[in-house]
């Protein structure tokens, strides 16, 4: 979800006028495989230090807080959630790292 909401400003502030031009701004570039949410974060932060750039002195430690929630949402997008009790535990979650099969 905040992908797609930093995809979502970065459209508007590319693409303000066309509409076809920000369909494709936000299918092909602004949600691209290439464009990862550390790039898109990125941006984004450019984008506030360069055009607002008092809003960014006085709020850049609270802005600063995305790369907390952008490292909890990939430790929990890269794990494996496993729910199940161990032999006489009560059933809770635990997040362990995916592992790669070769």
């Amino acid at each position: 979800m905040i992908e797609r909401d930093i995809a979502l400003i970065i459209t508007d502030y590319f693409c303000t006028v066309d509409e076809e031009k920000r369909k494709l701004f936000f299918k092909r570039i602004a949600t691209g495989y290439f464009f990862s949410l550390k790039v898109k974060k990125d941006v984004l932060f450019e984008i506030v230090r360069s055009d607002y750039p008092r809003y960014w002195t006085e709020n850049k430690e609270e802005l600063k807080c995305l790369d907390k929630i952008i490292e909890f949402r990939n430790k929990l997008a890269h794990s494996i959630i496993d729910d199940k009790p161990s032999l006489g535990q009560h059933s809770y979650l635990t997040l362990s790292p995916l592992q790669r099969t070769a």
